[in-house]
């Protein structure tokens, strides 16, 4: 079965502004989850710049999340820097339970700003996430083509 809800476009963040809506650090340790996620899985430390770009998806979940912890400074030539780079990206595994963990992370910080939903990016394209906790008769069952 599939189900639809309708809400308010106003009830909607979109998910690279979301973290402009933290109050006194109330988002703090949502970014702080996006460093134990990657942590957990990856063994890799992120800063707090990276996991709120995680976050708020200004950086994609992938290889790339490697660029930050390595440091061009620590090789003697660009060559061997750009090696290393490749090398280490080339070992990394992309998670899907990794990938949605983060998204929903985005949902939770909407729902931390006071919003319903989230517009984010996820594997098909744009979309909503709806926090619909205590909203089960909201729900309607679609009738459409599946």
């Amino acid at each position: 079965m599939v189900f639809t809800t309708t809400v308010d476009d106003a009830d909607i963040v979109e998910v690279e502004t979301v973290l402009q809506h933290e109050v006194d650090g109330n988002m703090r340790g949502l970014v702080a989850e996006a460093q134990g996620i990657v942590a957990a899985q990856h063994g890799i430390e992120l800063d707090e710049d990276t996991a709120e770009d995680l976050l708020t998806q200004r950086v994609v979940y992938g290889e790339r999340i490697i660029d930050g912890t390595i440091d061009r400074d620590d090789f003697d030539s660009y060559a061997d820097y750009d090696e290393m780079l490749q090398h280490e990206r080339s070992m990394f595994e992309h998670d899907a339970d990794t990938a949605w963990q983060l998204q929903m992370l985005g949902a939770r910080a909407a729902r931390i700003a006071g919003f319903r939903g989230v517009r984010l990016n996820d594997e098909m394209g744009r979309s909503v996430a709806v926090w619909m906790e205590g909203r089960d008769s909201e729900l309607v069952q679609y009738e459409g083509d599946e």
